[in-house]
């Protein structure tokens, strides 16, 4: 088991947290760890936006009709990670990504490109999240990769 594992180090193989592409991975950490506030529910977000360069949204599906789409969906993967705390494989089943209430999430998450990031160059997945809140606040945070990802 360790020559099979070392045979892998530095090979550049990655693993993944979420079980979509590998570029909306840091937005949904971002996400997460603004949602692990105390006492924080879906209901209390009103709206999330998502600013990356072209990067991450270029090659993403705003609006996914199945399953597959969603996997490459920042909208539905904020969405899932609103709503469920997580992004795993039972969460991109068609059923899921139609319910009304990711449907409705999705309404409330804007991927909007950022010409700042965009100008930052491509080489690194970076994004900024903010999650405003019904009450007014507005958290935000900057990601530059993610911590779910793992180099072996």
């Amino acid at each position: 088991m360790i020559k099979v594992v070392g045979s892998v180090a530095g090979s550049g193989a990655t693993y993944k947290m979420y079980s979509c592409d590998y570029l909306g991975q840091p937005s949904m950490d971002a996400l997460l760890k603004r949602i692990e506030e105390p006492g924080l529910t879906p209901d209390d977000v009103k709206e999330v936006r998502l600013r990356a360069g072209p990067n991450i949204l270029e090659p993403l599906y705003q609006r996914p009709v199945n399953e597959l789409e969603a996997k490459f969906s920042p909208k539905f993967g904020s969405s899932s990670i609103l709503l469920e705390g997580k992004a795993g494989l039972r969460g991109y089943t068609d059923e899921f990504v139609y319910s009304p209430r990711v449907q409705e999430m999705m309404r409330r998450v804007r991927a909007t490109h950022d010409s700042e990031i965009a100008g930052m160059g491509t080489e690194k997945m970076r994004s900024v999240v903010e999650v405003e809140l019904d009450d007014g606040r507005v958290v935000r945070r900057r990601r530059r990769g993610h911590e779910g990802l793992m180099y072996l």
